[in-house]
C-alpha cells in the first residue's frame, strides 16, 4: 500500500483542525503498533502547515511542523487503499523519533480528529 496517494478530509471530533484539512499526501510506510494492530500507516503530505499543539493544563503549547500523519481505519474490515474510502483516526506526530520504536506506541501521538480518507489519482 505504500506510495499510494490519498486525500484526507475532515470527519469529526474537532472542529478547530477542520481548518487545516483536506490534505493530499502519499503513504510511505505501514506500521504495527503495541497492541498488535499493524495497519497504521504513515503519511507523507503534500504540503506542511504549523500546528499550535496544547501541551498542558496552564496554556502550554507547542508549535508542530506537520508533515505528516499517522491515519488507521476506523471501520473493521475497511482498508484506506478501498476505492470508495473509509473513515480514519488522524494522529499528528509531536516527535518524530518516537517512529523509530516498532512497534509504535499510540500514545506518542495525538488523536487530533477523525478524517475520511480516499485514494486520489496522481
Amino acid at each position: 500500500m505504500t506510495n499510494l496517494k490519498i486525500r484526507i478530509e475532515y470527519q469529526d471530533q474537532n472542529e478547530s483542525f477542520a481548518k487545516f484539512l483536506p490534505r493530499n499526501g502519499q503513504i510511505i510506510q505501514q506500521l504495527a503498533d503495541e497492541y498488535g494492530n499493524s495497519d497504521w500507516l504513515l503519511v507523507k503530505l503534500d504540503e506542511s502547515f504549523e500546528y499550535q499543539l496544547k501541551t498542558g493544563d496552564n496554556f502550554q503549547f507547542k508549535l508542530i511542523n506537520c508533515d505528516k500523519f499517522l491515519i488507521r481505519s476506523r471501520w473493521k474490515n475497511q482498508r484506506v487503499d478501498s476505492e470508495e474510502g473509509t473513515s480514519v483516526f488522524i494522529m499528528i506526530i509531536p516527535d518524530e523519533s518516537k517512529l523509530l520504536n516498532i512497534p509504535i506506541r499510540i500514545d506518542d501521538y495525538v488523536h487530533i480528529a477523525w478524517g475520511y480518507a480516499k485514494p486520489i489519482q496522481s
